[in-house]
């Protein structure tokens, strides 16, 4: 398998201070925003020298990665970037949306007007027609981050995060398509007119709904997957 770790993917070489730590950080980006593929092979002298560092910082990086479980180490010592089956993705999802409504319950005694201003304006900014997959899909990261804080739990934001981090790499992918930011746009909006409204029933129905979109887009990437002839992702 060819590797897919391009230098540009991960950005300039990495200075001394803090460098494990911001290791971690490049090959994470790298992942959430697709430009190492799931199921791309990630080999640690390729990285090292892509970054400028020693072999040590991306092993280290790479373990702390294996332990979120974002790369798998095989028994052949291959190195890859974990690609989700149909059983994960609807696991992830089946967990998710619970939360996501617990989520949404403890938002609607918390939220308040600055937040609620600040969602705005992300939703503003979601509408723009020259933002990339990757930049509509960061926004959109930080919608959601935004709402999961908001809830006055951080454990309850910590494990969302981590679920999301999962999908995240196939949602930059889905998120290509016009008509699924159209979709998704319209049920951000919905939600925000929820707050307002003090509709919680309402909004739990948005939620789950504007998951299931999600979770039904990346279904069909992970279809498409299994069709010869066509490209992996």
């Amino acid at each position: 398998m060819e590797t897919n770790t391009p230098s540009l993917a991960l950005g300039p070489p990495v200075k001394q201070q803090g460098l494990q730590r911001t290791v971690y950080q490049r090959i994470r980006k790298g992942i959430l925003t697709g430009a190492i593929a799931p199921g791309g092979q990630l080999k640690i002298g390729e990285l090292a020298s892509a970054l400028n560092v020693s072999a040590n910082p991306v092993r280290e990086a790479l373990r702390q990665l294996e332990a979120e479980g974002m790369v798998h180490f095989s028994k052949n010592r291959k190195i890859e970037v974990v690609r989700l089956s149909q059983e994960d993705l609807k696991d992830i999802y089946s967990i998710m949306t619970p939360l996501e409504e617990i989520g949404l319950e403890k938002c609607f005694k918390l939220i308040d007007a600055q937040t609620l201003e600040k969602l705005e304006t992300i939703c503003a900014e979601m509408k723009r027609e020259d933002l990339s997959s990757q930049e509509w899909v960061s926004l959109n990261r930080r919608y959601h981050t935004m709402l999961h804080k908001a809830a006055g739990s951080p454990r309850l934001a910590e494990i969302l995060g981590r679920l999301r981090d999962h999908v995240t790499p196939y949602l930059n992918i889905s998120f290509n398509d016009p008509d699924r930011i159209a979709q998704a746009v319209l049920e951000h909006d919905g939600l925000l007119a929820c707050f307002k409204d003090g509709d919680l029933a309402k909004a739990k129905e948005i939620m789950h709904s504007h998951l299931n979109n999600g979770c039904e887009a990346i279904e069909i990437l992970l279809e498409a997957e299994k069709k010869p002839g066509l490209a992996e992702l």
